[in-house]
Formats: C-alpha cells, sequence, structure tokens
C-alpha cells in the first residue's frame, strides 16, 4: 500500500485514511466464484477490504473501505460495481453505517 502524504491522501488516489465512524460497506451477489474473485480483486485494488463467502448457489462479497473515498470516487465506483454486477446476474447493494462494530 502506498505511503499517506501530510495532507491524509494518498498520492495516486483521492482517499483519506477511513474514518471509523461511517464506513460504506458494499454487498454483492454474483453467481460464478470466479466472477467473485475478479471483482474482489478489483476492489482490494482501490483500497478495499473484502470477504468472498459462497452461499448456496451464489457468491457473496462484502466490502468495507480501508480508506475514506471522495463522493465522486464513491459515486463512479457503486455504477461500476451496479453494471458489473448486472453483467454477470448478481446483485449489488450500498450501505453506510453506523459503525462496524
Amino acid at each position: 500500500m502506498k505511503a499517506i502524504n501530510d495532507k491524509g491522501f494518498y498520492p495516486d488516489f483521492g482517499y483519506r485514511p477511513a474514518e471509523p465512524e461511517r464506513p460504506i460497506v458494499f454487498y454483492i451477489e454474483l453467481y460464478e466464484e470466479s466472477s467473485a474473485y475478479y471483482l474482489a480483486a478489483r476492489l482490494q485494488k482501490e483500497h478495499w477490504e473484502v470477504n468472498v463467502m459462497p452461499a448456496g448457489s451464489c457468491w457473496i462479497l462484502l466490502a468495507h473501505a480501508l480508506a475514506s473515498p471522495d463522493q465522486q470516487t464513491i459515486s463512479d465506483l457503486c455504477d461500476y460495481l451496479s453494471d458489473l454486477s448486472e453483467f454477470y446476474g448478481g446483485s449489488f447493494k450500498r450501505w453506510e453505517l453506523n459503525s462496524l462494530s
């Protein structure tokens, strides 16, 4: 992972250290294991912690941000994830939680 500069941002991305009081969680349901792991790898590149779990006939991805992206980055990522999960015949949801505990 890249070092954080003195302004609290990663140099190549518009991210700052995560704010634990307002975590964002993505729930993604896909029907192919390879699609689930492909998407997990893409999210990990964008500073998300991802858990991939089998759930009957589908695969569930739960992802939360390790750093806090700006709103435009979140909006773009949500559009991308929604389109990708629809392409693979799955579903996508976003939650903004009060805490992870």
